[in-house]
């Protein structure tokens, strides 16, 4: 997967914060990856940018605590259900209870049309903190996030 798509999915993260400064130093944070590759020096007064590491923490100055969840399903699990919203991502339901959705951010678009249970995924912790959920026997992966 390229910097670039890295960059993107983890700038998402950023929304979180309120005030455009800390915003802005977040931005700047996460596209230091592209910015070492291009051989660019680093962009200057970062300060914060949300770490998707820890199960809470403070998302920037000043900001209150963010409590993210962090549990990879890296055995493959039966889809018990999926769905699309208008906008074509997708929110599935594994045999396991967990609930993942993709990431509005994502570039690429499932084009599931059997039954659910047809189909097994897994998903796995990418860069950055993000997730990556796969389906078996499908080249994609696509960036996710746990709804529950």
């Amino acid at each position: 997967m390229s910097a670039r798509y890295e960059v993107t999915s983890a700038v998402l993260r950023c929304n979180r914060l309120t005030a455009d400064r800390e915003w802005l130093d977040c931005y700047y944070g996460v596209a230091q990856p592209v910015r070492a590759q291009l051989g660019l020096p680093p962009a200057p007064q970062i300060k914060s940018q949300p770490d998707a590491r820890n199960d809470e923490k403070t998302a920037g100055l000043g900001q209150p605590a963010v409590t993210m969840s962090h549990t990879a399903d890296s055995q493959w699990s039966r889809i018990v259900s999926y769905s699309f919203n208008r906008f074509g991502t997708f929110t599935v339901t594994l045999a396991n209870g967990r609930i993942w959705r993709q990431l509005s951010g994502d570039t690429d678009f499932a084009h599931w049309t059997k039954p659910a249970p047809t189909y097994e995924a897994r998903v796995t912790r990418g860069a950055l903190g993000s997730f990556n959920l796969k389906v078996k026997g499908e080249s994609e992966a696509f960036k996710v996030e746990q709804v529950n």
